[in-house]
């Protein structure tokens, strides 16, 4: 992440900061195709598997797992992206906060 400086940058220090040692867990990549502004990160802590991806070019934070229920588009549209994303993962990918203001019951 050292050598990324677009949209999102910050996202991965808020959340080692969030969750201390996360990022130990997180594969970076970066696309040589058509993409190549985004970064991709893919996280894996058996059992907990998701994806993060940073859209620069539409200020766009994308996370996903394999579920296709669980997954959100957060950008500028909401009043701090960080705080929704790190919210998102702790609520549904980690499930410590079941019933809030994620929940797709």
């Amino acid at each position: 992440m050292a050598r990324y400086s677009g949209f999102g940058k910050h996202l991965f220090e808020k959340l080692d900061s969030h969750f201390p040692g996360i990022l130990s867990n997180f594969r970076f990549f970066q696309p040589q195709g058509s993409q190549q502004g985004d970064v991709w990160a893919y996280y894996e802590d058996d059992p907990v598997q998701f994806s993060v991806q940073l859209e620069p070019s539409g200020e766009v934070i994308l996370l996903w797992d394999d579920n296709a229920e669980n997954s959100i588009e957060i950008g500028p549209w909401w009043s701090s992206e960080y705080e929704a994303a790190i919210a998102f993962i702790e609520e549904v990918f980690f499930g410590k906060a079941p019933g809030g203001k994620f929940s797709f019951d």
